[in-house]
């Protein structure tokens, strides 16, 4: 609804002064729009769920984390055999990243801050330069 396309339109605003700030050239811009157009139009949070569930009563809250749970029990079978109300408490922490093909996730050596489940898509993992081992995504 309303609220979401403002925080979209804040969001639009705060990297256009970024790009005052900072002045990237006109193709990193681009792909730093594009970022954030996918990454908002895919990400289904226009609002903050912790804020919300942490307003439920207990119980409702425990229900609604079951649903959750649940739905992604069906999609993701790497989930199969925790419980629904953990798996979805676990999905409210999960964070949808959006890289662009040829775009480094990691570099070797780099300190490890996330973990990453790869829905769509694949990922070429490279050490000096050569392909070592292709990964593809849950859904392939």
């Amino acid at each position: 609804g309303g609220g979401g396309d403002e925080r979209f339109r804040e969001k639009a605003r705060a990297v256009g002064e970024y790009f005052s700030f900072r002045g990237p050239p006109a193709s990193l811009k681009r792909r730093i729009r594009s970022h954030f157009f996918v990454s908002w139009r895919k990400s289904g949070m226009p609002y903050n769920e912790d804020q919300l569930l942490e307003e439920l009563s207990p119980s409702l809250r425990a229900e609604v984390l079951r649903h959750i749970g649940s739905t992604m029990v069906d999609e993701l079978s790497f989930f199969q055999g925790f419980g629904d109300e953990v798996v979805g408490y676990l999905g409210t922490r999960l964070r949808r990243a959006m890289y662009q093909q040829g775009e480094t996730i990691y570099r070797r050596g780099d300190p490890a801050h996330d973990m990453y489940f790869m829905l769509e898509g694949e990922v070429r993992i490279r050490y000096d330069g050569r392909v070592e081992q292709s990964v593809p995504g849950l859904d392939g």
